[in-house]
């Protein structure tokens, strides 16, 4: 089951394949700026849901780690005490000792496999949690990187293009008053109204 923020992003991918290109332009395309803030938006009020989602598996990693203690405890007193009770015969003493060892250290090392197993589970939803908001952070990184130099490059398009046609007005100017003989002073003005 996707996720909302994976929702939000496939739906931004659905944005952008929907664009039209730029004219004369194979890889750059026009991308509605109100439609792209508003994923922008909703990926904000998301984030944190999937934020409380990965504290939620870091809490259960917790509790997972605090059970297998409890688990590990009770095992060293069910041994101790069953340790206690071949001791106090004294004809089985030695018997009873070896096989209470036996029995503690059998229970130390489950105790140790599951607090291991406990600490490698937990480990690894944590790094799970963090590669998957890394890698969804990393798509959003890159689509407003190339928004970006997208809209940059556009403008530096433009701006050259109104700076041609300030040179040709500007050349047509000059062209006018060099037919005029340079003399703009004798054009007619025409009279004013009285208010």
């Amino acid at each position: 089951m996707a996720s909302k923020i994976e929702q939000v992003i496939s739906d931004m991918e659905e944005l952008i394949e929907g664009c039209k290109n730029v004219p004369l332009s194979e890889n750059k395309i026009v991308v509605n700026r109100d439609q792209i803030m508003e994923y922008i938006d909703e990926l904000k009020e998301k984030m944190p849901d999937e934020i409380k989602r990965y504290q939620k598996l870091l809490q259960t990693r917790d509790q997972m780690l605090s059970e297998a203690d409890a688990r590990a405890k009770e095992i060293v007193e069910a041994a101790q005490i069953h340790t206690n009770e071949l001791v106090s015969e004294h004809e089985i003493m030695q018997r009873a000792y070896v096989e209470a060892q036996n029995c503690t250290d059998n229970a130390r090392m489950e105790a140790e496999a599951i607090m291991k197993q406990a600490v490698e589970d937990a480990n690894a939803i944590r790094y799970g949690a963090i590669k998957y908001a890394d890698d969804y952070l990393e798509k959003i990184q890159l689509i407003l990187n190339t928004t970006m130099d997208d809209t940059n490059k556009y403008f530096r398009e433009y701006t050259g293009k109104v700076d041609k046609l300030l040179e040709v007005i500007v050349g047509n100017r000059e062209a006018l008053r060099a037919e005029m003989g340079g003399e703009t002073q004798n054009l007619p003005v025409e009279d004013e109204e009285e208010v």
